[in-house]
């Protein structure tokens, strides 16, 4: 598992980043905490979920965010919801899946929606004190211009893969964040990998996929020691679109 002062690290060199100032002890104390959450946690077996360093960085981004609204997309059994919710018990919850037959536990004050998340209304979103989780394998830059139409800023991906790491996640949810800042790759270029059951799966990069996300992106950090490439991205505020 990652180390307290690794994610000190991190933080404390992501000044203005976040709307609330943070100290390293602050870090360090948020982390014992997740320490001990975790090793609670309802769900021992997370097999095709979050695992212990990506679950730390979310944890942690939760609490210096501290928001008011969480909205989660993609459910799977549940160990994510339970996680947010332990790191913070006064927010207003939503988790959405299309299906959510696979869900084991169901986290106290949680409300869930076996929906797109774009079904819901939320009503005021306060872009400072709200937090979006997406770990749902559809396109992130879809999503990206989603959630800055509907008012939100701060975001958390899972699976921001690079284009040749798709074998990764079965379905990638591309094009993803890393995609959008690759130079390497350009509109047209294939892709291809392998699934579990040895199906062969294609992609095409394509500029209409991308939803202009890129412009909406004022900054993003992939955190470190997260074999799911777990990203932190902050948007513009509105009417500061690049370009």
């Amino acid at each position: 598992m990652i180390e307290a002062a690794q994610m000190v690290n991190f933080f404390k060199d992501k000044g203005g980043f976040f709307n609330r100032e943070t100290s390293e002890n602050s870090i360090s104390q948020w982390f014992a905490e997740f320490k001990d959450v975790y090793a609670r946690r309802p769900i021992s077996d997370n097999v095709g979920g979050i695992g212990p360093n990506p679950a730390a960085w979310l944890f942690l981004t939760a609490k210096i965010i501290n928001p008011e609204l969480i909205v989660e997309s993609g459910v799977w059994r549940g160990q994510s919801s339970w996680l947010l919710r332990q790191a913070c018990p006064a927010a207003a919850m939503h988790s959405f899946d299309v299906n959510l037959r696979r869900l084991l536990q169901r986290g106290e004050n949680i409300a869930y929606h076996e929906q797109d998340w774009l079904r819901h209304r939320f009503g005021h979103v306060d872009p400072d004190r709200s937090l979006l989780f997406f770990d749902d394998h559809v396109n992130q830059a879809r999503r990206v211009s989603e959630s800055f139409a509907r008012g939100f800023r701060f975001l958390v991906f899972d699976d921001n893969l690079p284009a040749d790491k798709a074998a990764c996640a079965g379905l990638p949810p591309f094009p993803t964040i890393h995609m959008l800042f690759d130079k390497e790759i350009s509109f047209g270029e294939r892709f291809s990998w392998q699934t579990n059951r040895g199906k062969t799966k294609y992609y095409k990069y394509r500029e209409k996929d991308t939803f202009g996300a890129q412009a909406l992106i004022e900054k993003h950090f992939i955190f470190p020691g997260t074999p799911t490439y777990m990203t932190l991205v902050k948007l513009v505020r509105p009417g500061k679109v690049a370009g």
